[in-house]
């Protein structure tokens, strides 16, 4: 692959599951809730191996986050009544 004239060699990392060692190239997702405290909780995602189903990695839902900000900036620029 040729980027800006310059050669650049693609490599595809391969990860595996740290309990039952499958190879990992795609993995499934649960919603789960992030709470710091009980008013507090964000929508999250999960990151499970497809095959024996341990949890990989928890993080916020990127996509509910950026939603959750578009609709607070919309809401912050109404005019007030």
């Amino acid at each position: 692959m040729t980027l800006l004239g310059k050669e650049r060699q693609t490599t595809m990392n391969i990860a595996k599951c740290p309990k039952c060692e499958a190879v990992i190239s795609v993995v499934e997702t649960e919603h789960v809730v992030i709470g710091v405290r009980p008013t507090e909780q964000w929508h999250g995602i999960s990151y499970l191996c497809p095959s024996c189903k341990t949890l990989l990695s928890v993080q916020i839902d990127p996509v509910a986050m950026r939603n959750q900000t578009a609709e607070q900036t919309v809401s912050m620029l109404k005019p007030l009544p």
